[in-house]
């Protein structure tokens, strides 16, 4: 039986502690944000709140304060793919597997439109309202066939559900400074660990990628594209504010592919490369603060830049064109 945290248990560790840390169900994990931002009025930042604002902080704000959710086919698949390898026993109260029942005509026949049984949609829309997903069979078995790759790969690590390692753990640390330089504001910064085991240095993360992970040169690109070395160097940093004496100092990364055949990939980081990443994070974090004390997000009118052809296009360009 999974002994998630509260609002409450984390806003009193915060104010008390300034660090909490514990098991937490990621959907309450998520609404927690806006809810400790407004109760400590002071910002909670995650990997992906620092790389969607470095992308452009105007947008992000823009985003934010029209509270704008990015959604994709993708990221479904992977939530579902972290809860039937990660909480098992959420899924039941998270998603709902069914058909869409076409509804009939007082004779019986199905209409030519194929619109939705209402009964069907009002249950549909009455579980959308409470956080359920309602999913296909198709989707489901889908689900489960990676989910399956991931457990196995996991296992050959030594690294089982309950017995060898934690799911979804979360630490929050409230931060005044960086290597002993203020903040422009304080900040909570804060991550979900999805694999913590029980014993070593190292902490791991679970994701679902549509590149195929046998081609190792386009998973680094990704890599790169989404900050994964920012993020475990920020998991790193916040495990051992969390538990000094028991720190550790890798971060690990399975990658599931998400389309046929279904592979898999450990990729290890290790100190020094995380190091390098360090100052990345940490950087971001120190301008996300200024922003959010100078309430300066930049403006809609860009500024005007000159092409020049990236190392990768210039590498790609001298072999020919060939990529």
């Amino acid at each position: 039986m999974r002994n998630s945290l509260t609002f409450d248990e984390v806003l009193r560790s915060l104010r008390k502690e300034g660090v909490c840390g514990g098991q937490v169900d990621p959907q309450e994990y998520h609404a927690m944000k806006p809810l400790l931002e407004e109760a400590l009025g002071v910002p909670v930042v995650s990997k992906s709140t620092l790389s969607e604002f470095a992308r452009g902080a105007f947008r992000f704000r823009w985003n934010k304060d029209h509270k704008v959710e990015k959604k994709s086919e993708s990221m479904a698949l992977g939530s579902l793919v972290d809860c039937l390898t990660l909480t098992p026993e959420l899924f039941d109260e998270q998603y709902l597997c069914e058909e869409k029942k076409v509804a009939v005509k007082k004779n019986g026949e199905p209409y030519a439109n194929g619109q939705q049984d209402a009964e069907q949609k009002a249950r549909w829309e009455a579980a959308a309202a409470e956080g359920v997903t309602v999913i296909s069979t198709e989707q489901r078995a889908s689900g489960e066939t990676i989910a399956a790759q991931a457990v196995r790969h996991l296992e050959s690590r030594g690294l089982v559900l309950g017995e060898t390692f934690t799911s979804q753990f979360a630490v929050w640390v409230y931060m005044t400074e960086v290597e002993g330089v203020p903040l422009a504001t304080p900040v909570v910064v804060t991550g979900m660990f999805d694999i913590l085991p029980h014993e070593g240095e190292d902490i791991d993360d679970l994701k679902t990628t549509s590149v195929e992970v046998d081609n190792f040169e386009k998973l680094r690109y990704t890599m790169e594209d989404f900050g994964y070395g920012e993020q475990g160097a920020m998991y790193v940093d916040l495990w051992n504010a969390y538990r000094p004496e028991a720190a550790r100092t890798s971060f690990s990364f399975l990658f599931v592919g998400t389309s046929e055949p279904i592979m898999s990939r450990w990729v290890d980081m290790t100190p020094v490369v995380l190091d390098i990443y360090r100052e990345e994070y940490r950087r971001k974090l120190r301008q996300y603060a200024t922003a959010w004390k100078t309430k300066d997000w930049g403006q809609a009118e860009l500024e005007t830049r000159v092409f020049l052809p990236s190392v990768r296009e210039m590498n790609r360009l001298q072999k020919g064109g060939v990529a």
